[in-house]
């Protein structure tokens, strides 16, 4: 009987996690497929085993994670004093509240497992769906009928989109951005860097027969999202990596280092020669080349939304903005720590800043990698808006198995450890 409970409880697990990801405010299918609010209670519904469960484990096992809480009464007390007691704030604290309650249930290789499966899953459907299977529907099939079928149809923004249900691409021709299940490339993003982060640097992944396959799957899916954040955060990563491999590995130093060159050598080559011989790929190098090397309107407004962010966070720094306020103005809401400082005020934005670095120590324990992948994942998460989406505050919260050697000053001494209340 036991047994039959361990794997309903794996299963259920994972469902939620692809429930989590799938369902996020931040994809297509609950933007236009579906719709919020069908979503929003339909997760509320089949989270309502694991708030059962935690309910009743809270009676047995009552340790909290110091930073949930001072991260939730803070955010309370903002609410509160405000007077703001708008959806999208409680939906928030929903979130955190659920993911908190998943954290505690599962261990934190059920949940890193949980996000490689889905994720590979995905990553691997849109680059299927957007290079091979779109390609083939647009020279069959006119956008009309496409539409009369019900495979296409066009988002906010009167972009046609292709229906492909775990794929969207833009029914273009020309266009080979992938924006897999996500609003947008840069939103991706973030979930496969998140990605390449956990295959580069979980120990539990040790099979160089699966590692290699999945990174190199990952950066190029990444490639193909032709992100400049996503581009700039990958050299990062890689970074760390090396730094990482150097650090830990038996193996000699010059011949890491030379292995390296020569993979980005020949890599710089093959991408040169695809450059090349595509104008779509050559245009989009263009894009990004003018992005990182010059003032561009995309740069400047993230760059002014961050400066609008810090300048409404001036003016109530204990107890933050009406979510309102924020969420109105298109200039702020394009980021997220920035926003969550202008909307909660100082403890809350500097729990937040905290909990996603605790998120960065749980895979190596070397200062330097820990702070690329930090300054990583910071300018990955700052592209775009993410606090309204579950999936971001399940991905973050897995910080927290590193929580109590942070609160104690405790060094780490090796770079996976299970919180002492992660239950099984």
């Amino acid at each position: 009987m036991k047994k039959v409970l361990d794997v309903s409880n794996k299963i259920y697990s994972f469902i939620l996690m692809a429930c989590f990801i799938l369902l996020s405010r931040n994809t297509l299918i609950s933007a236009n497929i579906i719709g919020f609010e069908k979503t929003y209670i339909f997760m509320l519904i089949i989270c309502v085993p694991l708030i059962i469960k935690q309910i009743f484990s809270i009676k047995k096992n009552k340790n909290f994670s110091k930073n949930i809480l001072i991260l939730i009464i803070a955010i309370l007390i903002s609410i509160v004093l405000k007077l703001d007691f708008a959806l999208y704030n409680i939906s928030i604290l929903l979130y955190i509240t659920i993911a908190y309650l998943y954290f505690r249930e599962y261990k934190k290789e059920t949940i890193i497992n949980n996000f490689i499966i889905v994720m590979t899953f995905l990553m691997v459907y849109s680059l299927i769906g957007t290079y091979i299977i779109k390609p083939a529907l647009i020279k069959t099939i006119s956008f009309d009928e496409c539409m009369k079928i019900g495979r296409c149809f066009e988002n906010i923004n009167k972009t046609k989109i292709l229906n492909l249900y775990f794929s969207f691409p833009v029914y273009i021709t020309y266009y080979i951005r992938n924006f897999g299940i996500f609003t947008e490339p840069g939103i991706y993003q973030f979930y496969l860097i998140i990605l390449l982060i956990i295959i580069l640097f979980e120990k539990s992944i040790n099979k160089i027969g699966i590692k290699i396959p999945l990174a190199f799957i990952c950066i190029l899916t990444i490639l193909s999202t032709f992100s400049t954040a996503a581009y700039i955060v990958l050299v990062l990563i890689l970074l760390a990596f090396i730094i990482n491999l150097i650090h830990n590995s038996k193996i000699d130093k010059k011949i890491i280092i030379g292995c390296t060159l020569s993979s980005i050598l020949l890599f710089s080559f093959g991408c040169s020669k695809l450059i090349e011989k595509n104008s779509n790929i050559r245009d989009m190098y263009g894009m990004i080349k003018i992005k990182i090397t010059s003032h561009n309107t995309s740069t400047d407004t993230r760059t002014l939304g961050m400066l609008d962010n810090l300048n409404e966070f001036a003016k109530s720094p204990l107890i933050g903005n009406d979510i309102s306020k924020i969420m109105n103005n298109k200039l702020s809401a394009v980021n997220t720590n920035f926003s969550f400082l202008a909307i909660y005020g100082i403890v809350p934005g500097i729990v937040l800043i905290m909990i996603e670095y605790l998120f960065c120590t749980i895979f190596s324990n070397k200062k330097i990698v820990n702070v690329l992948i930090f300054i990583g994942i910071l300018f990955s998460i700052n592209n775009h808006f993410f606090l309204g989406s579950q999936s971001f505050w399940i991905i973050i919260m897995t910080g927290l198995y590193n929580e109590e050697r942070m609160w104690k000053g405790i060094k780490k001494n090796e770079s996976n450890v299970d919180c002492q209340y992660s239950l099984p």
